[in-house]
């Protein structure tokens, strides 16, 4: 079936970033006495996509996390995001408003019991469910994008009536739906039949290609990388049985 064209983004753009929209240098991460992340380096550019790999306990995790706000031993450290430096007056809600996030710990968390329209249109707002009015150009937004995915007939069913695999779909038009200038994808195709697999990262790779999003890939499982990735790093253990991030060519 030939695939409908991905839904412009409602607003205009942030515009230009003069500079890479991500920057760590030499980012450090301790849970107790247990250092998680050490020395950690890592630049996103304008037009790029990444993909992090990664064996499971690696660090993968909270490296997104210290990207995406949700970690206060961002601050303080050397991370720039949008030319700014984290920590330096911005909100964590500022910070999410740029960032769409899929996660499988998010598809187990999202309430299920939620109406298929509800759990694109929590996107907007960065929410666990829709607490809050969209407006006329949202929900049209929303419709679009369920639209584009071949949903469009399952808007007003229940989030949890819907197969894995349409789900994880849906939880990709949550984060798409507000055109984040970053997709960050952790673990995307954990817990899809191969079916299901190949529909997921045939949507990335058309977000990749036909959008202005930048995507942050994750994923443990090499084949899983989708087409659109220009750089790719991986998590591998040094001399001392420490992770480091390393740039594969």
């Amino acid at each position: 079936d030939r695939e409908a064209p991905l839904p412009p983004p409602l607003t205009p753009g942030a515009g230009e970033i003069d500079g890479p929209l991500l920057e760590l240098h030499d980012v450090h991460a301790h849970y107790g006495d247990n250092e998680v992340l050490e020395g950690i380096n890592l630049r996103l550019d304008p037009g790029e996509h990444l993909c992090i790999a990664g064996p499971n306990g690696c660090g993968k995790s909270t490296l997104l996390a210290l990207i995406a706000g949700d970690n206060p031993r961002a601050l303080l450290q050397q991370i720039r995001l949008f030319g700014k430096l984290r920590g330096s007056g911005e909100s964590v809600w500022e910070i999410k408003r740029l960032f769409g996030i899929v996660s499988n710990q998010l598809h187990l968390s999202y309430p299920k019991r939620s109406r298929v329209f509800d759990v694109v249109a929590s996107g907007y707002f960065d929410t666990l469910g829709l607490y809050e009015t969209c407006g006329p150009l949202q929900a049209q937004g929303v419709r679009a994008w369920l639209g584009g995915l071949g949903l469009a007939d399952r808007t007003e069913a229940r989030f949890d009536t819907l197969s894995f695999g349409e789900q994880r779909l849906v939880l990709i038009a949550r984060a798409m739906v507000k055109s984040p200038r970053i997709l960050i994808l952790d673990e995307p195709c954990s817990g899809l039949d191969e079916a299901n697999r190949r529909r997921v990262l045939r949507l990335i790779d058309r977000i990749g290609h036909e959008s202005a999003t930048q995507l942050l890939f994750v994923s443990h499982e090499a084949e899983e990388m989708p087409s659109c990735i220009t750089r790719r790093l991986e998590f591998r253990r040094d001399a001392r049985g420490r992770f480091r991030l390393e740039t594969l060519a």
